[in-house]
């Protein structure tokens, strides 16, 4: 039997993805649902924060220098993409990030909002079991008919 996608195949965890095992994630299920994760954000005047955010945009990014904290964040302004590293030293690039009831972000916004001042820093983390959960299915009930007879044709 195929598997159906569920809302949690596209929940991302950077501590423990590839940036291969991002991008099958994205070319799987990355049609049809939107790419989540949490984003970890603070700085020296307002301290640690965390909200719920989707991905957008995904690109393969191929750097020779490797990412030192899964989740980490970087933009790149040439190519207009947020640079996050991954598990195995890898690098995913998105070129937007929307928290929850916020406006889309692109690279250059993430980079003027949340990285520019000093002090300042974001990164991106997985999100707990159930954060997101799938909609609950009913089910499904038969009528039942007593008076029914079933017949076979061969």
């Amino acid at each position: 039997l195929p598997i159906r996608p569920d809302p949690t195949f596209a929940h991302l965890d950077w501590s423990c993805m590839s940036a291969g095992q991002v991008d099958r994630t994205v070319r799987a299920v990355g049609h049809a649902w939107p790419l989540r994760c949490r984003i970890e954000f603070g700085g020296t005047r307002h301290g640690r924060r965390e909200a719920p955010v989707t991905l957008a945009g995904h690109r393969r990014v191929n750097l020779g220098q490797a990412s030192e904290l899964p989740g980490q964040i970087r933009v790149d302004l040439d190519s207009g993409l947020m640079l996050i590293g991954c598990s195995d030293g890898g690098w995913a690039g998105f070129t937007s990030l929307t928290r929850a009831g916020k406006p889309k972000l692109t690279a250059s916004e993430m980079r003027n909002g949340y990285l520019a001042s000093r002090g300042s820093w974001a990164r991106l983390i997985g999100l707990p079991n159930g954060y997101f959960s799938a909609p609950a299915r009913k089910p499904v009930t038969l009528a039942k008919n007593d008076n029914a007879e079933v017949s076979y044709s061969s």
